[in-house]
This record gives structure tokens, C-alpha cells and sequence, in this order.
């Protein structure tokens, strides 16, 4: 039997746990071990989280609380080094699990082939679900139940799903642990690490309600979206270069492409940066293949096309 942590990372949540732990605890197989890291929350979310583990009697659900603020990525990670499971459970403070996740993801995780796997999702605000908003990937949008392997192309490192959703294989952790960046999210360093690794794998069930906020919602203007748009491709060159200088021995046939690819991040970027936008038309013609998806592509045209006429006015 395979022991399963489920880690979640806390920061002034409380307003949203009691549905998230609820919906942990009545899992149909419940977690061998649930680990807790709170940074700092400075709302009631640690004494809310004690109350609960006390009322309930979860005698294997523990707290952590950090002495000084480091941040969600530090403190996911803090949370996995914590956790003893094989298999690891990535879980959000304002989520909702369905009953089967932990049952349905460990059933599949038997899989020796499998060190990462992720699941779709169904986004909602706190008003209720929204179903009318979904996401829509070239070869991952389907709600079939296959179980699907999810290959370097066309996704390369462009991370497709939230962490919320993953599970990981604690030797896939203990292999790379060594070697992370803690500066790029922990969802991001096991996707990328389990794609290069050939060992990536989607389930197509939503087995999670996605809780979104008012402020994921962009409301910037042309110049601020421009920007984050940059500072998402200088994202990717990071992950890039990570995978390229610590996992050699697994890319392989992979290498050339890998390489591609962080030229055209880096072509990207440039003509971004310059607000070329025939540079840029150049740069997806040669290189439309490397987008992850149609509608990345197209975004990079609109995003400059704004910038370009607030400017001009």
C-alpha cells in the first residue's frame, strides 16, 4: 500500500477552509497524512485549523506555522518536505476536492510509468459555479476519464493545469529536490520535470471545484498585460534552462527541440520587449508549432496591437 500525503499551503484563508477541509476529511479514502504549512497568516486561519483538527479528532492532520513570512512557493515546498507519503497530493487553502480525488488519482498512481499526474478542473467564484467558463486545450479538454500521456509537444513547459490538481510521486520529489529553483513555483518544476522525464500523465475528469477570484480577472491596461505577458515568457526561459542544465540524462531525441524552443522564447520575448510587431509576426510564423496554444499565439498579437494604439492616442 502506497501512504498518501495531502500537503496545503495557508495564508489568511480562513473565510474559505471550512469548505476545503470538509471536503478532505469526507473523502471516500481518506489520506494517510494530511501536513499543513501556515505562513504567517495574520487572520484566524492557524486557530481555525487547530479547532477543526480538534473537533474532528484527525489525529493525523498536522499544523505547521513558519516563524517569519516566505512566501506561497517556500511554503509549499516546506509542506512536501514535511509530508512522509508516497504519493503527494498538492492542495490549495480555497478549493473544493470531490469525494473520489484521493481514491481515483491513487488507483491510477499504481502505474510504475506514472510520477506526475493531473486532472482537469471545474472553475467557480464563491457565488457559485460558473460552468459556463472552462478551459481549452488542444488534446486536454475532454471529460472522457482517459488517462492520457501528455508528451514535450506541443506543450513543452507551459504548465496546463494548477497545482491543485497534481499528485506526484514522492520519488520524483527526492530525485530533483537537490536540484530545485525555488524561485519557480513547485507546480511548474513538476511539470516540467515529469514532461522531460517522459512521465507525465492527465486524467480527463474534473475531480476538483477550482475556486477563482475577482482579482484573476485582468483589468490592466494594454502596457501592464504587455508586460506580464514578458515576464510569463521570462518564466518559461527560466523553467527552460532548468530542465536543460539538471535533467540531461532523460531529454535525449528531446534536446534539439528543447533548444528550439528556448530560441523562440527568446525571439518572443525580444520582439515583445521592442513592440516589433512585425518581428514578432516573423517569429510565429517560423515558430507557431511552439505555442502551447492557438489562442497564446494570437494573445501575442492582440497584447502589442493594444499597446501600439494607447501609445499612439
Amino acid at each position: 500500500m502506497l501512504k498518501t500525503s495531502v500537503v496545503i499551503s495557508t495564508y489568511n484563508g480562513e473565510r474559505y477552509l471550512p469548505e476545503l477541509l470538509d471536503s478532505i476529511k469526507n473523502q471516500s479514502m481518506k489520506p494517510d497524512e494530511v501536513v499543513i504549512c501556515d505562513d504567517c497568516s495574520k487572520d484566524g486561519t492557524v486557530e481555525y485549523i487547530h479547532s477543526y483538527i480538534a473537533e474532528n479528532d484527525l489525529h493525523n492532520w498536522t499544523v505547521y506555522v513558519n516563524e517569519a513570512n516566505v512566501g506561497w512557493k517556500k511554503n509549499f515546498r516546506n509542506a512536501i518536505e514535511k509530508s512522509s507519503g508516497d504519493l503527494i497530493f498538492l492542495c490549495d487553502q480555497d478549493d473544493i476536492w470531490n469525494k473520489e480525488k484521493v481514491s481515483d488519482m491513487y488507483r491510477i498512481m499504481q502505474n510504475p510509468e506514472i510520477e506526475c499526474l493531473v486532472t482537469n478542473y471545474t472553475p467557480f467564484f464563491d457565488k457559485g459555479i460558473r460552468t459556463e467558463e472552462s478551459y481549452h486545450v488542444r488534446g486536454l479538454s475532454n471529460e472522457d476519464g482517459k488517462i492520457l500521456p501528455i508528451t514535450l509537444r506541443p506543450y513543452f513547459f507551459s504548465c496546463m493545469r494548477p497545482g491543485c490538481v497534481f499528485c506526484v510521486k514522492r520519488s520524483l520529489y527526492e530525485e530533483i529536490k537537490d536540484v530545485d529553483d525555488v524561485s519557480i513555483p513547485h507546480d511548474d518544476v513538476f511539470w516540467a520535470s515529469a514532461i522531460a522525464r517522459g512521465t507525465l500523465f492527465i486524467y480527463q475528469k474534473s475531480l476538483i471545484h477550482f475556486r477563482r477570484h475577482g482579482d484573476n480577472a485582468s483589468t490592466a491596461d494594454a502596457e501592464r498585460s504587455l508586460g506580464r505577458r514578458i515576464e510569463a515568457i521570462e518564466e518559461l526561459l527560466k523553467i527552460t534552462n532548468w530542465i536543460l542544465s539538471t535533467h540531461k540524462l532523460y531529454l535525449n531525441t528531446n534536446y534539439a527541440d528543447i533548444c528550439k524552443y528556448k530560441n523562440f522564447l527568446e525571439k518572443r520575448r525580444l520582439a515583445l520587449k521592442q513592440k516589433q510587431l512585425l518581428r514578432l509576426i516573423g517569429v510565429i510564423i517560423s515558430n507557431y508549432r511552439c505555442y502551447a496554444t492557438f489562442r497564446n499565439c494570437v494573445a501575442d498579437v492582440v497584447y502589442l496591437v493594444k499597446y501600439k494604439r494607447i501609445r499612439i492616442g
